[in-house]
């Protein structure tokens, strides 16, 4: 019953845990902002490399993902997009951020709080905004906004005394108490930089409408909003020794979003998304060489190294052996040659199979490889004939003319090949006609026995049904064609264990790295002439491999014999298994049928922590633990099961159910969303004062209070303005129906009773139902 209660709760606030991580991570930039300005990267050079860089990473997938549906850029439209990233992108985020420079980061995070009301103000000046203030709703978001506009000016002109951190601070930033000699002028760019921000959002609004391409507008935006800021940068910091950025924290700040995504995240990015986009282009023709050759750069790039391009270095594994489905021991990433030749070979089906296409009586060309494929993939069961081709399809037991017969196949002309049909051929033996040249031996013998093979054949009533042998069902489908172009692949025997079994991502990904042998052990690193260690941290009896450390080190054959033990499982540890998949094969036989699961996870757990438990005494120079290992291990056990492992919940006994749900906006809406804003702001100032060491201003505390309290005001005013605008529409829906019921009652005299009821019945039903 608790564990029930329990996971009701946590599934419950799952959408507020979640958007707490995401209020977490946003606090962490702006220190991590403010630490790079205070090591000397200027504001104006931070943000014209950070737009160029997105320019550089969006264009790519803006080009393939919108061609078709990018309109014309003119110049009024260019015109605009200059003005919007102008107010959106150099204005707002140079100032923005110059403002950081000046002030703190708990001031900059208060004062975005004040953007909400400065744009309802601006939407009131431009009458799109409709305030009445002789009812609650309408006052609240009125005094939400002079009480945020209150709460920005005590901010700004009000400094106060600063409130030192009561303990040294255990974590220091240079320069982070130093005392900022230009407050009020950071104070200013500070709601400059609110103000342009809310004049962006509104301004938007407008552009997306008139250039609905999304992707392609943020390119743009960035591009040309990169420009201008490196223009304004150029003339005001044009000696070198400003954009000299080094590889330090400088650099990581510019890209610190590239580096947030793990490997598995950025392996699902790959799947969802990256290999969409040029999805409507494969479909309609083949792409060059060159062009997959760059769309495969990109998404190699980006898996192993979260950019647009990677060298040999960073991809552990060939890209043809992630492309490849997981049964054949792949990531199952899409193959963008073999997804577009199976997806065109859609058009060869429906013109073999589907007459009333408008473009069925076309001479479509194709490719040699789709008729190749589409060949191998067809048989024809042969019926009234006159669908069957005679030369071309396989229709002699499963068998084309031109595999029983090639040399005479060559000698009929190609317009025969195509237009001949069984009925037509076997018609007073039409298809001896068709051949023509000169007959050797082999051409006679082959003529003879085509001639018995069909001289058993009869035509009946029912159609040709052209058959797909990759299916059950004998119809084309686009996923069997793609998964037949890997047929005669080998195979991997521990797929299902890796992939189908209940881990984490991270934890599948490590396993498939070590089935391929990429892991960086000190065998691996020995092949490659690299600095390793001569024998294996963990027992320091034997060199170090992939296995051994999984299966065969003496410290790692404790571990499981300890976990196994634990859980009360009545299989043996390993002993002298080559590979894990050997050893599971026997530990699943001997496991009876409810454990299996839970064995299965524990399987993939131990290596994964063996394995971290070995990168901390390589790294981080600490000693093999035993009584730690098993701690974490038991630990982790645990909180698999809470997570969602079904198979270690029965083994481990937990007691909650937690499930992580990633969708907020999708579970609680928008303003739940913007109502969790103020809370980057309490942990900042938290982090700041407690942390990092921070002076807290009385100002800036007083302020940012009075801000979230007018932005919170504000929200409630548009919540309730929302539901009265949804029960006015129930409320006029309601009288429409009312009086077209009066109308319906008001029908002929003529009409008896019975069919008047009837008709006022149907009319009323129909009505209130087209309406709902």
């Amino acid at each position: 019953m608790a564990v029930g209660m329990g996971g009701e709760v946590w599934r419950r606030y799952a959408p507020h845990n979640m958007l707490i991580l995401v209020q977490l991570s946003y606090t962490f930039m702006y220190f991590f902002t403010e630490a790079a300005f205070n090591r000397g990267l200027n504001p104006y050079v931070y943000v014209t490399y950070r737009h160029l860089l997105v320019a550089v990473v969006l264009w790519p997938f803006a080009y393939y993902h919108e061609k078709k549906l990018r309109p014309k850029m003119t110049w009024m439209l260019f015109l605009e997009i200059f003005v919007l990233s102008l107010v959106g992108v150099s204005l707002t985020l140079n100032m923005y951020f110059a403002s950081l420079k000046y002030t703190s980061p708990t001031f900059v995070a208060s004062m975005v709080n004040a953007v909400a009301s400065i744009t309802f103000v601006i939407a009131i000046v431009l009458r799109m905004e409709i305030v009445d203030v002789k009812s609650a709703r309408g006052l609240a978001k009125v005094a939400g906004t002079m009480v945020s506009f209150a709460g920005v000016t005590t901010m700004t002109l009000y400094k106060g005394p600063a409130m030192a951190s009561p303990w040294k601070a255990p974590i220091h930033i240079d320069g982070s108490n130093a005392v900022h000699q230009s407050w009020l002028k950071g104070a200013f760019l500070a709601v400059a930089s609110c103000v342009c921000w809310s004049i962006w959002y509104i301004m938007q609004a407008t552009s997306v409408r008139r250039y609905p391409a999304e992707l392609s507008l943020t390119a743009w935006m960035a591009t040309v909003g990169g420009i201008q800021s490196l223009a304004f940068t150029v003339i005001l910091k044009h000696h070198k020794e400003y954009w000299l950025i080094g590889f330090g924290l400088k650099f990581w700040c510019i890209i610190y979003s590239a580096g947030l995504m793990s490997k598995p995240g950025r392996l699902a990015m790959v799947k969802a998304v990256l290999s969409a986009i040029p999805i409507h282009q494969l479909l309609a023709y083949a792409p060059p060489k060159k062009t997959l050759k760059m769309i495969e750069k990109i998404k190699r790039g980006f898996l192993w190294a979260g950019r647009a391009a990677a060298n040999g270095g960073h991809c552990h594994v060939n890209w043809k052996r992630v492309c490849r489905p997981i049964s054949y021991g792949g990531l199952d990433v899409q193959d963008i040659e073999r997804a577009g030749l199976a997806l065109r070979l859609r058009w060869l089906w429906l013109s073999r199979t589907d007459d009333s296409r408008a473009w069925s009586g076309l001479d479509l060309q194709f490719s040699a490889d789709e008729h190749a494929l589409f060949f191998a993939s067809t048989t024809m069961r042969v019926g009234d004939g006159r669908r069957a081709l005679f030369w071309e399809d396989r229709w002699i037991s499963g068998k084309a003319v031109k595999e029983l017969a090639p040399h005479l196949y060559a000698c009929v002309p190609k317009r025969r090949r195509k237009t001949r049909t069984v009925a037509d051929g076997l018609l007073e033996n039409c298809w001896a006609r068709d051949i023509q040249g000169l007959l050797g031996i082999h051409e006679i013998g082959q003529y003879l026995l085509i001639w018995q093979a069909i001289q058993g054949t009869t035509l009946s009533a029912m159609p040709d049904q052209l058959l797909w042998k990759w299916n059950a069902s004998g119809t084309y489908t686009a996923s069997s064609c793609y998964l037949a172009t890997f047929h005669g692949s080998t195979s991997c025997c521990s797929w299902k264990l890796v992939w189908k079994t209940w881990a984490p991502p991270k934890v599948k990904f490590f396993h498939w790295l070590a089935n391929l042998d990429r892991c960086w052990t000190a065998e691996r690193l020995a092949r490659h002439g690299l600095p390793h260690h001569p024998r294996c941290l963990l027992c320091d009896q034997a060199p170090e491999s992939m296995q051994h450390l999984m299966l065969h080190c003496p410290f790692a054959r404790q571990v499981w014999h300890e976990v196994l033990a634990w859980l009360r499982m009545t299989t043996r540890a390993p002993e002298h298994e080559p590979t894990l998949m050997d050893w599971w094969r026997r530990a699943r036989q001997e496991t009876p049928m409810p454990l299996r699961k839970g064995l299965a996870s524990t399987a993939l757990l131990i290596p994964w922590m063996v394995w971290k438990h070995r990168n901390a005494s390589v790294f981080e120079g600490a000693q093999p633990s035993m009584p730690l290992l098993l701690q974490n291990i038991k630990e982790e056990l645990c909180t698999w099961a809470r997570a969602g492992a079904q198979g270690l919940r029965g083994i481990a006994c937990s007691g909650f159910a937690v499930f992580a749900q990633l969708w907020c906006t999708k579970k609680k809406g928008p303003v739940f969303v913007t109502m969790s804003t103020p809370l980057s702001t309490i942990m900042v100032a938290i982090l700041a004062y407690f942390i990092f060491g921070e002076n807290l201003y009385v100002g800036s505390i007083i302020g940012g209070v009075v801000v979230i309290l007018g932005l919170y005001m504000l929200l409630w005013g548009k919540d309730k303005d929302q539901q009265y605008n949804a029960s006015s529409e129930e409320r006029v829906a309601d009288l429409d129906c009312e009086m077209q019921r009066a109308k319906i009652t008001d029908v002929s005299p003529g009409k008896s009773g019975s069919e008047e009821e009837s008709n006022m019945t149907r009319q009323e039903g129909t009505y209130c139902h087209s309406h709902e």
